[in-house]
């Protein structure tokens, strides 16, 4: 029986416990990330060879502002800049023939979006200087993109997105924190329609809805945070 009881007793100790960050105070942050990949392979259907190269990057940069209105509840804003870039070369070249022959065939595929956050984040105290945070995160806004092979093609795209991610803030000083997020909830909604006339009598229109739960080491974050404390203490 107190084997049972000990998991709901945890809960309760940590449903008790607030931060102590003063309300008023003023917390800025933010996050740039970057990644890229670099794919090359060579293989061979009986005479041709065919070399396929993929080269990806993605960019992210997310400024962020908010304020405690009470000891454990931040309220904020932040900026969210997204840019995917993807280019894939292709080529086939014959030794058999004669004369031999090649051909090659580049693909390019880049957009971007930009979101306003609003967020929401609440602080429960585990040890001295550590806290566990739930961050719920509010994003909306507008993006485009090109794709290019023989022509340019564009594209117009607009963006929502819901979150709940967990996380730990560590306060390593008086005016600086440090803070790292893995896993998520999520919902995200898109809607991508082109944006030049490409002679169809009724241009596509592409609507993706994507949700789940993700605790892979994509969503994993860590920064630091820099705190403005108000003038009345």
């Amino acid at each position: 029986m107190k084997l049972l009881l000990t998991p709901f007793l945890f809960l309760f100790l940590l449903s008790t416990i607030t931060a102590q960050f003063q309300k008023g105070t003023t917390l800025t942050g933010g996050d740039v990330s970057f990644n890229g990949q670099t794919v090359k392979e060579e293989f061979s259907v009986f005479s041709p060879i065919v070399n396929e190269e993929l080269k990806r990057n993605f960019l992210a940069i997310n400024p962020k502002i908010g304020f405690f209105t009470s000891e454990s509840t931040l309220f904020g804003i932040g900026l969210v800049f997204e840019r995917n870039y993807t280019e894939s070369l292709i080529s086939f070249r014959s030794i058999s023939d004669d004369p031999p022959f090649s051909n090659t065939s580049t693909t390019i595929d880049r957009d971007f979006v930009f979101l306003l956050n609003p967020y929401f984040s609440h602080y429960q105290q585990l040890v001295e200087k550590l806290y566990f945070t739930t961050n719920i995160n509010f994003l909306v806004g507008f993006g485009g993109g090109k794709y290019r092979v023989d022509e340019t093609i564009e594209t117009d795209l607009i963006a929502l997105r819901f979150n709940v991610s967990p996380g730990l803030t560590y306060v390593v000083s008086e005016k600086w924190l440090l803070n790292a997020e893995i896993g998520q909830a999520f919902y995200n909604w898109t809607r991508e329609s082109l944006s030049t006339d490409v002679g169809l009598s009724e241009d596509p229109i592409n609507r993706n809805n994507n949700y789940g739960l993700s605790f892979s080491l994509n969503t994993f974050s860590i920064g630091f945070q820099y705190l403005l404390k108000s003038g009345s203490e």
